[in-house]
């Protein structure tokens, strides 16, 4: 079944026969511009120029798979489309008109664009790799081409990163230290629990967190008490102290903890519990008070690896849960988890202040520092590298993660330059060897 985004497809990149082209009236058509692809409210293409009957006409197209879908659409009662130049389907079967009457110029595209295009469009979507389409076919695309894409993919991801931390920004009253606060909690949620530290920073305003924290163990009587996970029967003395700091904090800021419940400890190893995470950022964020200033003024990727790797308290060297005495091992971050925070929230907030205060210097450095990193290793990366394509760094890997979600995983094949590149290849390898036929009948 052939949909509206294969025919923007074919108009968008000049993929109709050459030769004489004309409307379903008989009116010699030329396509001097295809315009621009419309991705708003209104008809589909926008800024086309397109002569008709030896007049040139500038404007709008629209495309549909059939020329009913005009009424369908319900286009005839809106006068954004009442201007429209030119009528593109792939099969004509109702005459269209304007609100005056005037009937809608209409090329119909059937048997005017490559057959192999429909077949090499279904083969991708319906007998591709499972995770990827074009996985089996990418040995056919050229390093360069790969390259240029991903960075484009990485542009993208990084955008969707600024307008996710812009409207964190914008809710933190513009204040760059308490944005920070809440990107750098989310992020050592780990995925898993980056909701429920996601909801503790936000119980815990970061004015509240810098007029009540003096020490670390301030910092995780706040946290911890607000997470709701310090026992209400301390079985330690360290506990029962941080549960009468809390207490004291509560009443003074009129503070109310999360639910247990919606922390998760299944499935984790000991060293990912939400416990130790949180004497992790306890212990980050009151050793560096002024820790967003401490990244952007950092040199280099080494500095901001030294000021990350943080320890927590003497407790938790004992611990993975309150009460729960364990053998003794440090519950330092420790790399891996370094190169999370860095990819997930050092380097995009890095990003998004470079680009909110149009300091080009600090965008330079934020995609600097992830060439800098090692790519991630999640079941999407193995995938990708199983498929051929072995990222090179963090910035590669974070590309193909935007590739896989926002084309791959939509089956958006044809808005992809890697499957643009696929179907114009087998067009072309075509073309070469039965030009008469290549065409559907």
């Amino acid at each position: 079944m052939i949909n509206e985004e294969f025919i923007y497809y074919l108009w968008q990149n000049r993929l109709i026969k050459p030769g004489e082209l004309r409307s379903v009236d008989g009116e010699e058509i030329e396509i001097i511009d295809p315009g621009t692809r419309n991705l708003e409210s209104g008809p589909d293409f926008t800024g086309a120029r397109i002569r008709i009957a030896g007049l040139l006409w500038i404007g709008m197209v629209e495309i549909h798979v059939k020329s009913s879908d005009w009424i369908r659409h319900r286009h005839e009662r809106d006068d954004a489309y009442q201007h429209v130049i030119l009528h593109v389907v792939l099969n004509h079967d109702i005459e269209i008109r304007r609100k005056d009457g005037l009937v809608i110029p209409t090329l119909e595209l059937q048997g005017k664009f490559p057959i192999t295009l429909i077949d090499r469009y279904r083969n991708l979507l319906q007998n591709g790799h499972p995770e990827f389409p074009c996985a089996f076919q990418l040995n056919h695309i050229q390093p360069h081409q790969k390259k240029a894409w991903i960075d484009r993919m990485l542009a993208e991801r990084l955008q969707v990163r600024f307008e996710e931390f812009d409207f964190i920004f914008q809710q933190q009253e513009k204040n760059w230290q308490s944005t920070f606060y809440r990107v750098l909690a989310r992020s050592f949620g780990f995925k898993i629990n980056s909701i429920p530290f996601d909801l503790l920073s936000l119980s815990i305003p970061f004015g509240v967190f810098s007029k009540s924290v003096h020490s670390l163990e301030d910092a995780e009587a706040l946290l911890f008490g607000q997470s709701g996970l310090i026992p209400k029967a301390p079985t330690d003395a360290y506990t029962e102290r941080l549960a009468r700091n809390y207490e004291r904090m509560r009443i003074r800021n009129l503070l109310s903890p999360l639910q247990t419940h919606i922390w998760k400890f299944g499935g984790l190893r000991p060293f990912n519990f939400p416990t130790v995470r949180i004497a992790q950022l306890s212990a980050l964020i009151s050793a560096h008070p002024n820790l967003s200033d401490r990244i952007t003024g950092a040199t280099g990727l080494k500095d901001l690896v030294q000021l990350i790797d943080s320890g927590t308290s003497d407790y938790w060297f004992h611990h993975f849960r309150f009460g729960d005495h364990s053998k003794p091992v440090s519950k330092r971050i420790g790399p891996e988890g370094i190169r999370q925070l860095l990819i997930n929230a050092v380097v995009p907030f890095l990003f998004f202040q470079g680009k909110r205060r149009h300091l080009e210097v600090l965008c330079d450095k934020a995609i600097h520092w992830l060439e800098q990193c090692k790519p991630e290793e999640n079941r999407i990366i193995r995938a990708w590298t199983d498929a051929g394509w072995i990222p090179a760094d963090a910035a590669e890997s974070q590309g193909l993660l935007h590739l896989k979600k926002t084309y791959c995983d939509e089956k958006k094949c044809i808005n992809c330059h890697i499957g643009h590149q696929l179907l114009a290849r087998e067009m072309t390898a075509q073309s070469k060897t039965t030009p008469s036929s290549s065409f559907s009948e």
